[in-house]
């Protein structure tokens, strides 16, 4: 912004780090002037020009810094082993795509944003039609301990946790985390309008630190009746 207010004609950024890839993303058709971001070292060496892939995802720079927020970036871990399924599921569906670009409007959570992005991760572990991770989770336990959920079955069958979805009030902390540091980039560009309430904890760098802290509410290994 500093450099395109001095009447810079191109601004070029050097990191190799990808949250850095997709806030520029966001706030490039913002800026007036060529954004560039070098990444890579040696021969890997690039230099990606953010403006015009801004205008290619015109519509979709909310999403995709979303959907970075919920999946990948420093402060979320990814889901095991699903590779690029989120970007994939996103651009096949207009509901999952608004879901994502609603992170960051506000600090607090709606109940719209939990439903969508709920339903969005069940899409993520193969199943669309469930709109309930716990409800997954079972109908996946159920699979995996041949129809029967017991503490025999459990003990008997190698049940790996990690590759199902996080359970309700897991996902939640999840969302909120994702939320959080998703408002902060999206006001990075204006400290006057990126405060936070006291409600929320005062500073965003409060905020930033405790969504960094917050992962989960109870045991993961829950099992639904």
């Amino acid at each position: 912004m500093y450099a395109a207010e001095k009447g810079y004609q191109y601004v070029r950024v050097k990191t190799p780090d990808s949250d850095i890839l997709w806030i520029l993303m966001f706030h490039a058709n913002k800026i007036k002037a060529t954004v560039l971001n070098e990444t890579g070292h040696g021969n890997k060496k690039r230099l990606l020009n953010i403006t015009e892939l801004s205008q290619h995802y015109v519509n979709k720079c909310d999403a995709l810094l979303g959907l970075h927020a919920f999946t990948s970036c420093d402060v979320t871990s990814a889901f095991k082993r699903i590779g690029l399924k989120p970007l994939k599921k996103m651009l096949q569906l207009p509901t999952f795509c608004h879901a994502l670009s609603q992170l960051g409007n506000s600090w607090t959570l709606s109940p719209g944003l939990v439903t969508g992005l709920e339903k969005f991760v069940c899409a993520l572990f193969g199943k669309p039609n469930f709109d309930s991770v716990d409800d997954v989770r079972h109908f996946m336990l159920k699979v995996k301990c041949g129809g029967e959920i017991s503490k025999e079955a459990l003990d008997n069958t190698n049940v790996d946790f990690n590759k199902m979805p996080p359970d309700s009030e897991s996902l939640e902390q999840r969302i909120r985390r994702a939320n959080c540091i998703t408002k902060v980039w999206k006001t990075a560009h204006n400290p006057s309008k990126a405060g936070t309430p006291k409600a929320m904890g005062g500073s965003r760098m409060a905020i930033y630190r405790r969504a960094t802290m917050v992962f989960r509410s109870h045991d993961l290994t829950r099992v639904f009746d």
